[in-house]
């Protein structure tokens, strides 16, 4: 996985970030602010789905209304987590948190409790 674009990478940390099943939305929202052209979020997300899913690396849209995707093994979830150094993935992870947070209805809080914590 190090040796991908370095934009894709991020892409894989933060929907790993997300947990197991994540929701496309969700994506969107937490990568605008961590990319460097942020003026094509929407566009950017929709190519790493695209490529994520020919790599084998998620599956999806699942079912149901949410454009929701799953990663096809908790091994490869787990290596894109390890794409970021151990001191530089707390903070990741806090800021992916605090951006949820912010966006996230109460409702909506429960599913995401493991996230924003």
């Amino acid at each position: 996985m190090n040796t991908l674009k370095q934009e894709y990478q991020t892409m894989l940390v933060l929907a790993s970030c997300l947990g197991h099943i994540f929701e496309k939305q969700k994506l969107i929202f937490v990568a605008d602010g961590k990319l460097s052209d942020s003026e094509d979020v929407d566009q950017i997300v929709d190519e790493f789905l695209t490529c994520a899913l020919e790599d084998g690396f998620l599956e999806g849209p699942l079912g149901g209304e949410l454009l929701q995707y799953r990663w096809t093994h908790d091994s490869i979830q787990e290596a894109a987590l390890s794409l970021l150094p151990d001191d530089a993935l707390d903070e990741f992870k806090y800021d992916v948190g605090k951006s949820l947070l912010k966006e996230l209805e109460r409702k909506e809080l429960e599913k995401y409790i493991f996230v924003v914590v």
